[in-house]
């Protein structure tokens, strides 16, 4: 260009960009609810009819979808705590929302400073249900306490639930739907230990297998919970979390 004379502006040429998903690949849609901690999320068994699925968060409360996710529902556990927090929401494993029989609507919720309560109606109000249990967390406790129902709830009412207290965590059994709590075993643990998950085999009624996971550990019982078996040492990234 002349003296004092602007620069040309630079060339530039438009690239069209196109971003497409791999052929076959699933399409995923958001549905609320929107904000906020989602830490487990359940599906009802009977999900292809009902279209029924629930959330759990941090508080003492659970949300409920009847229409696939679209539309949700606020489930209080404790009206007096609600700022409490839910360590575990489990369905009946004949829980269907299009069903009024006692077995097809209960639910169970477990908190370590709530204890564990009890729905009978689709989770639309809640009863504590915690007759033997010492509570699940101690006031410096990790506030843990992991809820299992047996595959065969409709005929044993077996349900078990981890607690802390004073270094040693203890598991409870109930086989009344949670009318009363004994404990079967319990484990050593350091003020930051817990039990994360508890897992029933699918084939419990028969083969009476039931998995434990405290942080850093794995156990397996073969007599529905009072001895244990260690599977194997812990990997070296800090531990277990979960089991399926």
């Amino acid at each position: 260009p002349a003296p004092g004379a602007p620069s040309p502006a630079p060339a530039t040429r438009a690239y069209p960009i196109r971003v497409s998903a791999p052929p076959g690949a699933p399409a995923w849609v958001a549905r609320g609810l929107y904000g906020g901690a989602i830490n487990d999320a359940q599906i009802s068994p009977d999900y292809p009819a009902d279209h029924t699925l629930f959330l759990r968060g941090n508080s003492a409360d659970s949300y409920r979808s009847t229409d696939q996710g679209a539309n949700w529902s606020r489930l209080l556990v404790d009206t007096t705590r609600l700022g409490e927090g839910l360590n575990t929401l489990r369905l009946s494993p004949v829980y269907s929302q299009n069903s009024t029989a006692p077995d097809a609507s209960t639910i169970f919720v477990s908190s370590g400073p709530l204890g564990v309560w009890r729905s009978t109606n689709h989770g639309n109000s809640f009863a504590a249900s915690n007759t033997g249990l010492p509570g699940l967390t101690t006031e410096n406790g990790p506030g843990e306490s992991a809820l299992a129902i047996s595959p065969a709830f409709v005929s044993d009412r077996t349900l078990w639930v981890g607690a802390y207290n004073v270094n040693t965590l203890t598991l409870y059994k109930s086989i009344n739907a949670g009318g009363n709590w004994t404990a079967v075993a319990t484990f050593p643990a350091a003020p930051t230990t817990a039990i994360l998950q508890i897992v029933p085999s699918p084939a419990f009624a028969a083969d009476r297998t039931l998995f434990l996971i405290i942080i850093g550990e794995c156990y397996r019982s073969a007599d529905a919970g009072s001895t244990w078996a260690k599977l194997f040492p812990p990997p070296t990234d800090g531990g277990f979390k979960s089991y399926h």
